[in-house]
């Protein structure tokens, strides 16, 4: 991403992302609404201190990812890739959906929490993609299509 729009901000909130993941997996989530497999289908009345680390570590992960696909919007948009940008503006919506959704049921959070690790996955692969449109060798290219005289004439 380099210098341009996004190649600050891009990287440090898929960073704190990540981050988030690890506290997440180091507090384990109080079992309830059937999750895990097994566990009582009734909600847990209220979270212990281990679980609310688990649920703010979420919470402040997915927001992070969230901007993050904005951020990554912003980069796309800059470099004319308006269907890519398109689409890292949607995946928040379906993440925040989710996850808001997930009061109801925990299908909803599996859903919107899927969205945003597989956006994460797409968006990066596009951005290790070489992009065809750079041509690393345009003057080379500009060098054939001159006429010989006109290259000779440019070595005088």
């Amino acid at each position: 991403m380099g210098g341009g729009p996004g190649g600050t901000w891009g990287p440090r909130l898929i960073g704190a992302f990540g981050v988030s993941f690890v506290v997440a997996g180091v507090f384990r989530a109080d079992p309830g609404a059937g999750f895990p497999a097994g566990a009582p289908e009734e909600r847990v009345a209220s979270l212990s201190a281990h679980g609310t680390v688990h649920m703010l570590a979420g919470t402040v992960g997915y927001l992070a990812l969230c901007a993050a696909f904005l951020v990554l919007a912003r980069h796309f948009a800059a470099r004319r890739r308006r269907g890519w940008a398109f689409a890292a503006r949607l995946l928040p919506a379906g993440v925040l959906a989710g996850v808001a959704a997930s009061a109801a049921t925990v299908a909803a959070f599996t859903a919107g929490a899927g969205l945003g690790l597989l956006g994460l996955s797409v968006l990066t692969a596009r951005l290790t993609w070489p992009d065809p449109r750079r041509r690393p060798y345009a003057d080379s290219r500009r060098d054939r299509t001159r006429t010989r005289a006109e290259r000779q004439e440019s070595l005088v």
